[in-house]
């Protein structure tokens, strides 16, 4: 998806957002090779696995501006608000 913004504009930022307890991506593109994160957030299914793919780390290092950091709790807290509003069901 990241690539596809930035084809299409690329003064677009792109943020990449990860569990804060395992955050194989952002640390990958920062330390400029694949790494292997020692913990795996259990909440964050899909999220958060022990090592990037190649492919989605060559397209971090050419098309993702940014990282944030989310705690399980903060993410915990939006589900219940989006649900509440009617975004998830």
């Amino acid at each position: 998806m990241a690539s596809v913004i930035k084809q299409i504009s690329p003064e677009t930022k792109v943020i990449a957002v990860e569990p804060d307890i395992c955050k194989p991506y952002s640390t990958s593109i920062l330390l400029d090779k694949l790494i292997t994160a020692e913990k795996v957030s259990k909440f964050c299914n899909g999220s958060s696995v022990r090592q990037t793919s190649q492919i989605a780390y060559d397209i971090g290092r050419t098309s993702v501006d940014g990282f944030v950091e989310v705690t399980e709790k903060k993410l915990a807290e939006k589900i219940i608000k989006l649900y509440s509003m009617g975004f998830i069901c």
